[in-house]
């Protein structure tokens, strides 16, 4: 599902309950994939959630 950053503001906590859904979540901006909302798992490094994605990060 792909979603205007606008919208998905407004409507976060469906798409959170979508994503836990297992639905894939793109958010987009001007037209753009600008985030993919992705559920948390509670295995994963707490570290990896806060490093920046050196491959996108300041395009845009």
């Amino acid at each position: 599902m792909e979603i205007e950053l606008s919208e998905a503001q407004a409507k976060l906590y469906e798409l959170g309950e979508l994503a836990w859904a297992g639905q894939e979540i793109v958010i987009t901006r001007k037209g753009k994939p600008y985030l993919l909302l992705v559920t948390h798992n509670e295995d994963s490094d707490p570290d990896s959630l806060t490093e920046p994605n050196t491959e996108t990060a300041g395009e845009g």
